[in-house]
């Protein structure tokens, strides 16, 4: 049982659940597993603690499926589940399982993990599929047999037609044709035709003709049809006797084409053979089922069949039999039949089981069916037969009409019978014996654990023989001295274990019979002559052996031994075959297993060579990223810094002369007026000066001019601090800081970003500031990661914009203070959301889904590498498609060796 700090009322759930449950970390590490888990995937006598923490692969390990991946799918969230999933196992057999996997959460409501539930549905399938072929088949013979019913339906209409049968019985076959929904037809070889049913008039708009004159075949055809009908039907009918296919009717008063099952063919004279004309049974197929009532009533006519069909009316009197039924009984004539009653073919023993069980059930029911037995009228013998007995109805009224049956002569089958029930008792136990070997050859050979194999073919030798020990044993002949050295056992209970080694000196000289590949049979030890072998079996209280000797394609000699110990056991030639043959396949189970753990080692050593190889790489190319993305971060603060410096000194200069002009400016406009008010009247000069200059324009705006100066100033001094505070040249080391200072230097950079543009709306910064203390970090790089997550979130917004999908764009800053002394950064857009795919490779190196040339695939991957790896933090993404993206930074709020 597998669990980590679990009650111990879990500890007996899990023991005794008959289900197959598994726990799952986020790692995809076991956390616990049900007892029937262990039993279909487990091994039993590895400690599953001790492989916790291997790859999520050795989750059923023997079956090739991608589990890791629906485990992540899972930490979202989501449930995953299959009704039926083929599972090519590694050694090429298939299973079908039945597995969920659901999303386990911790106390704070976080995913903590997954639970897997499997269930084996490999039987269910077979059955399945079994059950399918034995449906197709049945379909297949109802079809193939509906359609010989057909044929044999056309042939009762023209022998109908062409011999006139009697009045009452022309009557009942005319009235089953008038009231069918079928169109039925005649016409001469020449194509007039001289006989539409009342189903086919009402189709082709004649139900209120009241005789057919001048009527042609092709009148009831598109001219497209009947030239098909002229040049491929009608020579096919003639020469072959049917056609059948589909095509269309012309409607005769609205011209509209009617689908149809056309099915033509000709009526031949019965003394020649010869076709004297054509009929049809065209069926609309726009509603097939229609005529299924009507259908039967033909079916139960089958000339043609091979089985004995016949009529009669309901006080039990003879009215219709077919030719297999006239030679089943012996009739030579259908007048001798119409002479019987359904009595006469019966014994009387027969006739008042038919009398007390079939006729009520025929009456209440409608049908009665079982095996009874027919009288031959000329030779009296009983002839088996399968009895199916069943009620015709009128169809306007529902009331019976007469009866029908369709019986099927079964003496082939009872003979067959009689001879399978001889020949079972003498294949019985040859065939229970051969069926073991499959089993027990199917069973060793499915594993391709050698412990596994061996212990499952002893076993099954024990249950099979019914032997009180088997063991298997292998031969160390470089031992000093060599042994025989004993793995497996099954015994009674009572019996002491053998395990171990023997010495091969003290078993005796049948070691070389073993080697040489020779069994060892002994019936009564009492009676075997070879004395040091004798001794050790008479040691051991053994009174009957029998040893066969195993050896691998490796040279490795092995064998499997059964003894009895209470008493005497001859072993007869057919156990000994059996043996052999369970030996053979064992063999081929070793040289799997041998063949397998070789393959194993293989791959293992050839998957860590890679594996080197792939960390090796990859660790290059982040290393070769970082260095040149550090180095463009590098040039580019210094360029920022200089521009920072360069812009600062002449701005220092205007700023701090600006208070000054101002000042000079209000004391020679205040000396202005001082003129005007002692000097009211200039010279015209000066007043032409004045009007040319706009004097009072210049006393109002010259003011007005130095404060927007003021203003402009303020704002380069604004914009060069910030720069300053981003490219944090004077600060490459960690030191405290000043996180929102941070983010207001990155969102003053990007504010022409953030500004309205033509036909797109500002992006609104919302900010939830907690009062943070300084946080120590390496400022320079986190400013980094401040403008790699906001040019995403600009970036996502402005997708949204331009499709129509976002019409107020925000991206929402959030600051807080944590527990366990850290701190967390929240940035957050209410874009269009990340598809799940996407966030599984966020951090990826190079991954970019922007357009070539606009995104190079490393800010996410050096922001997690600044956040994860250079502050010892934590970076995380949350997006929900439709719902926007969350970014959260969490750092710790001082790092090791701080002071």
């Amino acid at each position: 049982m597998l669990t980590q700090n679990i009650p111990d009322l879990l500890q007996l759930f899990l023991e005794h659940t008959p289900a197959s449950v598994a726990m799952f970390d986020r790692e995809m590490r076991y956390i616990a597993t049900s007892r029937k888990w262990l039993t279909e995937y487990g091994d039993y006598e590895s400690n599953l603690f001790g492989s916790i923490d291997s790859c999520h692969s050795s989750v059923l390990a023997n079956v090739c499926l991608e589990w890791k991946k629906i485990h992540d799918h899972c930490l979202t969230g989501e449930i995953e589940k299959c009704e039926a999933q083929k599972i090519v196992k590694l050694d090429g057999t298939v299973d079908w399982w039945k597995w969920e996997c659901h999303p386990w959460y911790d106390k704070n409501g976080e995913v903590g993990g997954t639970f897997l539930f499997t269930e084996n549905i490999t039987e269910q399938k077979h059955t399945e599929a079994q059950l399918k072929f034995y449906e197709e088949q049945l379909e297949e013979l109802v079809s193939k047999r509906t359609h010989e019913l057909q044929v044999a339906i056309a042939q009762l209409q023209a022998e109908i037609v062409a011999c006139k049968i009697a009045e009452e019985e022309r009557q009942k076959l005319v009235s089953l044709i008038e009231n069918t929904s079928d169109f039925i037809a005649i016409a001469s070889l020449e194509g007039k035709i001289s006989f539409i049913n009342e189903a086919g008039k009402k189709l082709l708009g004649l139900d209120k003709l009241d005789k057919l004159e001048n009527i042609h075949i092709c009148d009831c055809h598109t001219p497209e049809d009947w030239a098909y009908l002229q040049t491929e039907v009608l020579p096919t009918v003639i020469e072959t006797g049917r056609w059948q296919e589909e095509l269309n009717f012309r409607h005769f008063q609205t011209g509209a084409s009617i689908p149809i099952e056309y099915n033509i063919f000709t009526i031949k004279d019965q003394k020649t053979g010869q076709p004297i004309a054509l009929a049809t049974i065209s069926r609309n197929i726009t509603d097939r089922k229609k005529t299924e009532e009507e259908r039967q009533h033909f079916v139960s006519l089958v000339e043609n069949s091979s089985d004995f069909i016949a009529m009669a009316t309901l006080d039990g009197k003879g009215w219709y039999i077919n030719q297999a039924g006239l030679e089943l009984v012996g009739f030579r004539d259908t007048e001798e039949f119409l002479q019987t009653t359904i009595s006469d073919y019966h014994t009387d023993e027969d006739n008042k089981y038919i009398q007390e069980v079939a006729v009520p059930t025929i009456m209440s029911k409608g049908c009665w069916q079982g095996e009874l037995s027919f009288r031959h009228f000329r030779t009296g013998e009983l002839i088996p037969i399968e009895y199916n007995i069943f009620v015709l109805k009128d169809q306007k009224t529902g009331q019976p009409t007469n009866l029908a049956t369709v019986t099927r002569d079964i003496r082939e089958r009872k003979q067959a019978e009689e001879a399978l029930r001889q020949s079972e008792a003498k294949y019985r136990e040859f065939a229970r014996r051969e069926q073991l070997i499959n089993v027990l050859a199917s069973q060793i050979r499915e594993s391709l654990d050698l412990d596994q194999v061996l212990e499952t073919a002893i076993v099954e030798i024990r249950d099979l023989l019914q032997i009180e020990r088997c063991s298997f044993s292998w031969f160390k002949p470089d031992s000093e001295p060599p042994v025989w050295e004993t793995l497996k056992e099954a015994k009674e209970e009572n019996f002491p274990s053998l395990l171990g080694c023997h010495r091969a000196d003290k078993i005796g000289p049948v070691t070389q019979m073993f080697v040489k590949q020779e069994i060892l049979k002994i019936d009564d030890v009492t009676e075997f002559h070879e004395p040091i072998h004798k001794s050790f079996l008479e040691r051991l209280g053994i009174k009957s052996e029998i040893v066969l000797p195993i050896k691998t394609r490796s040279g490795q000699i092995g064998v499997i031994v059964c003894g009895h110990w209470t008493e005497t056991r001859p072993w007869t030639p057919d156990e000994v075959e059996l043996l052999q043959a369970v030996i053979d396949q064992l063999a081929i189970a070793i040289n799997q297993a041998e063949l397998y753990a070789q393959s194993q080692q293989a791959v293992m050593t050839a998957t860590q060579q890679a594996q080197q190889i792939e960390n090796t790489l990859t660790e290059l190319k982040r290393a070769q990223t970082q260095l040149v993305q550090s180095e463009k971060m590098s040039s580019l603060g210094q360029l920022v810094a200089g521009v920072a410096h360069e812009i600062n000194n002449p701005v220092n200069f205007i700023y701090g002369n600006l208070a000054y002009a101002s000042q000079y400016t209000e004391d020679l406009l205040n000396l202005l007026n001082l003129y005007q008010q002692e000097y009211p009247q200039p010279t015209d000069k000066i007043q032409a000066e004045i009007n040319a200059i706009d004097l009072d324009f210049i006393f109002a705006d010259l003011p007005k001019i130095l404060s927007s100066m003021k203003i402009g100033s303020d704002r380069i001094r604004d914009i060069v601090q910030s720069l300053r505070t981003f490219s944090r040249l004077d600060e490459a080391e960690m030191k405290k800081v000043d996180i929102h200072e941070g983010i207001e230097s990155t969102l003053m950079i990007l504010q022409h970003r953030l500004k309205p543009k033509q036909d797109e709306p500002a992006i609104e910064i919302i900010r939830n500031y907690t009062n943070l203390p300084k946080v120590v970090c390496y400022a320079g790089q986190l400013n980094q990661v401040f403008m790699n997550l906001l040019t995403n979130a600009i970036d996502a917004l402005e997708e949204g914009i331009e499709e129509g999908k976002i019409s107020s764009p925000l991206i929402k800053i959030t600051t807080e203070i944590l527990d366990n002394n850290r701190i967390i950064i929240r940035i957050a857009d209410n874009g269009m959301g990340i598809e799940p795919e996407v966030q599984k490779r966020l951090f990826d190196p190079f991954f970019t889904t922007k357009p070539v040339g606009v995104g190079t695939g490393l800010g996410l991957s050096i922001s997690y590498q600044i956040v994860v790896d250079r502050h010892g933090g934590e970076l995380h993404c949350h997006s929900q498609l439709g719902e926007g993206t969350e970014f959260a930074i969490e750092i710790p709020m001082s790092q090791l060796g701080d002071t």
